[in-house]
């Protein structure tokens, strides 16, 4: 019923005329592909024919069929995730367009075989990915998701790039995969520019939709990047720091964003700060190749090298690949598989380590100086940005020498290069070139010795510029270096190649000969410096090894001095001069770090001790502006019923202080000539009036003179207050006691708050004045005693202010 359907399909569409087919397409693309996905064989054959015809409908119309190829890809990819289509599908429709294409006389052939190798591609792609879709491991997914990324920036679709781009970017942060997260957002924001146009739909960010402009969008991806680079999982602050640099260029010379600046400068000088101080461990490379018809196609027959995890050892990644194939075999042998294992339906894996070649590139102008970075910079860039990877076979040719090993050993030096650099958007990248010679024994000595070398040459310049480094491998070091079973290894190089017998034997290795006595020579300062750091930095728990490590080098000069005498060296005075060049530079340039950081800690302090001198200042002039002449002054009502309240007057010029009865401060500005004034009866009231110049000079004059009769009032008074009663006066009437206070010397604190005690209230200490010489105050006469009515409600009234003046200065 299908098949017969489809048939009635066809013959409609094809009974219409062009122009009316026209107006259906691309519009009944997604039409006919679903009823061509249905798995019917003899059904697909009706119904993909009527591509073609679209493409010529479309072409007829437009001079091209782009907009048929763009809908079709965009319903296939959905059509696919979704669940529908196989390979007989695509085989079907291979045939029949390649057919419908090769017999076409319109101009279609070209271009249409083109689409149909496109589309073919695709569909490829896209049902590798379906396929392992569903994997709890996320490696294959990668895998396949990073193809669809190759193949559509290969033929230009980028909204189909952007869609994969985002999938591979949400498994990496599920993975934790910073690094790689962050480098597969820089794929999207390379496709952006520094400009305000709009952003096109195809490059829209899932992420950030409500950004529509281009130079936002960008901004906004490069700080996610950031973010993923100096995240703790990934460390990759040298990465970090070019994405920083290009904002900071962007912000100062491009978009004059000159508020942005300074938090991307602190930003990126907090970066440099953890690369000098902070500790990374250098991850391990591993060459894995995939034979065998078992492993998906994408797999087969090819070889990758993947970027271990941190500190992941060749054991822990093998089992870790093992539980991504659970049926997959190991093979122990370096050699290449035999055309039987890779035809063979089983699933082989091949593994080992593989060391990574410093990019050292004279036109890299930051890897030109690289020789005289710190160490912490180049363990970074000897495993960081590279493409380039090494691994030996060693093997034995015949005949072997069964009493000395290093005489026949040889190697088959392999050398790999990636696709992309390390890190990049993926843990691992396939290789796409390889390259092999054959080392000599004598070479493969020469490299054992350089390499020795320079790790004891690293060792002592990572002690130079970091006196806490740490003296365990320093130990480990000289002990294998000086161990007689080394030295036996030295001692069965100068059996192999020093002979008589080699020399006659291969005449042409006389200059290899040379350079490996040179090198056994350039170990002796090399063992002495790290010996004398060992010296210096060695606990008691490491003295016995130190001498017997001392010993050990003595026997070793001893040697060189019989062995090597004739080359006209005198081995205990042998010196390295570049090594202690380099010694001293790393050694000044710490010792000018250490002055910079005694300064900075200096300013800190300075400014710390600054601070608090201000804030006492400011405590001190609170305090001292009150007087340390104190007066008590009585004023006398014209009667009984009306009593006139005495004051504390303290002058202030300039600012004047009010408390509220909640005890809060405000603070204003006032004229010159105001006084503040603490009310006799109500302490807790402050509020500020305004007196006369006259009544001000009269009141401090007589202030003084009562303080001169008789020293000890003041005291009295505060015992008084204490109580809760005031003195009265020999006529009856109520006298209330105030303090005026004109300050022109600093009052302490402790005295202050010993007044506050004093009081017993809750007064401010710099409220309180201090109390005057702690002689006790003899008794006053005894008074009569008068007690005021309380007047809670009706506080004391304020003196009469000053009417204003007019503009003649007139009352």
């Amino acid at each position: 019923m299908r098949l017969r359907a489809a048939e009635l399909i066809r013959q409609m569409w094809f009974s219409l005329g062009e122009r009316k087919r026209i107006q259906f397409v691309p519009g009944m693309v997604g039409t006919f592909l679903d009823m061509a996905l249905v798995p019917e064989p003899t059904l697909r054959r009706v119904a993909i024919p009527i591509f073609f015809d679209m493409m010529r409908c479309d072409f007829a119309q437009n001079s091209s069929f782009q907009q048929v190829e763009d809908e079709l890809i965009n319903r296939l990819v959905e059509s696919i995730e979704s669940g529908k289509g196989d390979t007989g599908f695509r085989d079907i429709f291979h045939e029949t367009m390649v057919s419908s294409c090769e017999n076409d006389h319109m101009g279609l052939r070209d271009s249409g075989l083109r689409m149909v190798d496109t589309v073919t591609k695709l569909l490829d792609h896209l049902l590798d990915y379906r396929e392992v879709i569903d994997e709890v491991d996320s490696g294959s997914r990668m895998t396949c998701i990073v193809n669809l990324l190759d193949f559509s920036m290969e033929v230009g679709r980028k909204e189909l790039y952007l869609r994969y781009l985002y999938k591979l970017h949400d498994l990496h942060v599920l993975s934790q995969n910073f690094t790689e997260a962050g480098f597969t957002l820089k794929l999207h924001s390379r496709q952006l520019e520094w400009t305000e146009d709009e952003v096109p739909h195809y490059l829209r960010s899932p992420k950030y939709p409500q950004l529509l402009t281009q130079v936002e969008l960008k901004e906004a991806l490069y700080k996610d990047i950031i973010q993923y680079f100096d995240d703790e999982a990934a460390k990759s602050w040298e990465c970090a720091i070019d994405v920083c640099d290009e904002l900071r260029q962007q912000y100062a010379e491009e978009l004059f964003s000159y508020s942005q600046l300074p938090e991307i400068l602190k930003h990126m000088a907090n970066l440099y700060e953890k690369i000098l101080k902070s500790v990374r461990f250098e991850p391990g490379y591993f060459r894995v190749g995939f034979f065998g018809k078992a492993f998906p196609s994408f797999l087969q027959d090819k070889i990758f090298v993947y970027r271990g995890r941190r500190s992941e050892k060749l054991n822990d990644f093998e089992t870790r690949m093992l539980e991504r194939f659970p049926h997959a075999e190991l093979l122990r042998s370096l050699n290449k598989p035999s055309l039987e294992q890779r035809n063979s339906n089983a699933q082989l894996l091949q593994i080992c380590n593989v060391d990574p070649v410093m990019n050292l590139d004279g036109n890299n102008k930051r890897m030109s100086g690289m020789k005289y970075a710190e160490e912490s910079i180049r363990r970074y860039y000897r495993s960081n940005d590279v493409n380039k990877f090494i691994f030996s076979r060693p093997y034995h040719k015949e005949p072997k020498d069964p009493k000395n090993e290093f005489a026949s050993l040889w190697l088959d030096r392999y050398t790999l290069w990636t696709a992309s650099s390390f890190p990049g958007n993926m843990c691992w990248f396939p290789v796409i070139k390889e390259s092999s010679i054959q080392v000599k024994p004598i070479l493969f000595g020469i490299e054992t010795l350089t390499e020795a070398n320079e790790k004891l040459r690293t060792l002592v310049l990572a002690h130079s510029s970091n006196p806490n480094e740490d003296l365990g491998s320093l130990s480990l070091k000289l002990n294998g270096v000086l161990d007689p079973a080394v030295m036996g290894g030295i001692s069965n190089y100068e059996k192999a190649f020093f002979s008589p017998e080699y020399i006659e034997k291969e005449p042409e290795d006389a200059g290899h000969i040379l350079t490996m006595k040179k090198l056994i020579l350039a170990q002796v300062p090399l063992i002495g410096e790290c010996l004398r750091i060992h010296r210096e930095k060695a606990p008691d728990s490491l003295k016995p090894l130190h001498q017997k490590l001392e010993e050990r080098y003595d026997a070793f000069l001893n040697h060189l001095d019989e062995a090597y005498g004739d080359l006209g060296f005198n081995v205990r005075d042998m010196k390295d001069e570049d090594l202690q060049r380099d010694m001293e530079r790393l050694q000044k340039k710490r010792l000018a770090l250490n002055k910079k950081e005694e300064r900075q800690k200096a300013h800190v302090i300075t400014r710390n001790s600054d601070g608090m001198r201000s804030s006492n200042v400011g405590l001190s002039r609170s305090k001292s502006s009150f007087s340390s002449t104190l007066s008590v002054y009585s004023g006398f009502g014209q009667n009984k019923n009306t009593t006139t309240k005495s004051m504390a007057s303290i002058p202030r010029s300039g600012i004047g202080h009010r408390r509220s009865t909640q005890g809060s401060f405000d603070e204003g500005v006032i004229g010159t000539g105001r006084n503040l004034f603490l009310l006799g009866s109500s302490m807790n009231k402050l509020t500020s009036i305004a007196g006369e110049e006259n009544e001000t000079s009269s009141s401090r004059n007589s202030s003084i003179s009562s303080l001169q009769a008789n020293p000890n009032r003041f005291s009295f008074a505060l015992e008084n207050r204490k109580s809760g009663q005031w003195m009265n006066n020999g006529n009856g009437d109520a006298r209330n006691s105030g303090i005026s206070i004109s300050s022109t010397t600093e009052t302490s604190s402790r005295n202050s708050m010993e007044s506050r005690e004093e009081l017993g209230d809750d007064e401010p200490p710099s409220l309180i004045p201090p109390p005057l010489p702690s002689i006790p105050p003899p008794l006053p006469p005894k008074q009569k005693e008068t007690t005021l009515p309380p007047d809670d409600h009706n506080p004391p009234a304020l003196p009469p202010k000053k009417p204003p003046l007019n503009m003649e200065g007139r009352a």
